[in-house]
């Protein structure tokens, strides 16, 4: 695993993202993760803590440098940088390893069936209703507001726009 968080070094970076290079470290941590056991001990006392450490670093770093150089600061932002990689690996080696049994009730289930189902129609209308939401409303993207409230809306619009699609005749077979 270490070998896969040390595959987004800066040297690589610089050559490999620009031909869609820089995300093959999550296919290595991703593979990794999936089919080889990590220890509790693990998780709990390297991964999660590392984890907690890119949130921060991500967050604060930005703050920070942001006010000293008086604009946005990038040197932390970017999913292939340190902070990110290792924040995401917390997450999802998180989401792997919880026990999700109580989701096997009835109406739950039925809940994460349907949304699960619409998840590829999410993906292909999300853009469009996040085109409408900032070109109309003339939102800025960029502004705390639209990350809170915004990622949120355009999701469940999407959401609700694929399930209403899916319920009229003839364009249910085209909408996944």
């Amino acid at each position: 695993m270490l070998a896969a968080i040390t595959f987004f070094s800066e040297s690589f970076l610089q050559h490999a993202s620009n031909r869609g290079g820089g995300y093959c470290g999550y296919l290595f941590l991703g593979y990794y993760i999936t089919h080889y056991n990590i220890p509790k001990k693990i998780r709990t006392r390297m991964i999660y803590p590392l984890g907690a450490f890119g949130l921060l670093l991500r967050y604060v770093g930005t703050l920070v440098e942001s006010f000293h150089i008086e604009a946005v600061g990038r040197t932390f932002s970017g999913y292939e940088r340190f902070p990110c990689v290792v924040f995401s690996v917390a997450v999802f080696v998180w989401f792997w390893y919880h026990d999700w049994s109580f989701l096997n009730s009835g109406k739950k289930k039925h809940f994460l069936r349907v949304v699960s189902g619409a998840s590829f129609g999410v993906y292909l209308t999300h853009f469009y209703i996040l085109r409408y939401f900032v070109d109309t409303l003339q939102l800025d993207m960029q502004s705390w507001q639209w990350r809170v409230w915004g990622v949120p809306a355009v999701y469940l619009s999407s959401l609700i726009i694929t399930l209403a699609l899916k319920r009229v005749p003839g364009i249910n077979k085209l909408v996944p």
